[in-house]
């Protein structure tokens, strides 16, 4: 069994990929179950999906839970899809997590259900033919590049257009590029200076104002207190500290906010 946090922990969501908000853990597991082979013991997997959730972590600059997992030692061993013990040369249906890409039109493809296997915009994918269990170079039909979204599918232009037969597979070559902007909700500013820092952090290239938590990377309460800034949805205070002038407050949130888009360009290396 896996969880997405040990006893007296709280499981984290927020705003991961393009507008979609997801479960931290839904979506660690999702991404290490789309960037791996599928025969990788379920010991493995959870590891990743650890890796995963501490990158989330310093992206946003919380502590992420830990994932806990509660399995027999001889379980932990197993393939992720298959109940059985490995055996030598034996591997599951396919050996790595795919989407249906079905066309569309317009040199197009649909990748179905692709926003859970991390197709951002800007990600690009490999298109196989129908019914492929082993994902090589060499059986590339073509290559495609994401677009846009309709719900959870995935639209993506395909390199030189074309078609691709129906049934066709796609799998995941490279992640989205990472975001150059850090979304800001400037929740609470008390007293007459509120305008003015807002002012002073939209000179910054790397802020985009949002109105509500939904969607916010960081939220700011400014009050008699100090200066707070909070992780997605509010959970995690990740700094604090006493307001000194204009000037201060702004260079150490453009501070907290360029490591953000630092960590995630650093990430997609």
């Amino acid at each position: 069994m896996l969880d997405a946090a040990a006893p007296g922990q709280y499981g984290l969501e927020g705003r991961i990929s393009h507008e979609h908000w997801f479960g931290w853990f839904s979506w660690s597991l999702a991404r290490a179950l789309a960037t791996g082979p599928q025969d990788r013991s379920i010991d493995r997997l959870h590891a990743e999906i650890q890796d995963v959730m501490n990158n989330l972590g310093d992206l946003v600059g919380v502590r992420s839970p830990g994932s806990r997992m509660k399995a027999a030692g001889a379980v932990r061993e197993n393939a992720v899809l298959g109940g059985d013990r490995l055996e030598a040369g034996g591997r599951p249906t396919a050996d790595r997590a795919w989407a249906n890409a079905e066309f569309i039109g317009s040199g197009e493809v649909l990748l179905e259900q692709g926003s859970l296997l991390g197709a951002g915009p800007g990600s690009l994918w490999a298109v196989y033919p129908p019914d492929t269990s082993s994902f090589t170079a060499e059986a590339i039909l073509a290559t495609a590049e994401v677009t846009g979204h309709d719900g959870d599918d995935a639209r993506a232009k395909l390199d030189g257009g074309g078609t691709v037969p129906a049934g066709s597979r796609a799998v995941l070559l490279a992640p989205a590029p990472p975001p150059t902007t850090v979304s800001v909700w400037l929740r609470r500013v008390s007293g007459p200076g509120g305008e003015t820092l807002r002012d002073a952090l939209s000179a910054s290239p790397r802020v985009k104002f949002v109105e509500s938590a939904r969607g916010a990377r960081f939220i700011v309460n400014i009050d008699d207190r100090g200066c707070r800034v909070y992780g997605p949805g509010g959970l995690q205070l990740v700094e604090e500290f006493q307001e000194v002038s204009l000037e201060e407050t702004t260079a150490r949130l453009l501070t907290r906010f360029e490591r953000s888009v630092r960590l995630a360009h650093l990430q997609a290396l």
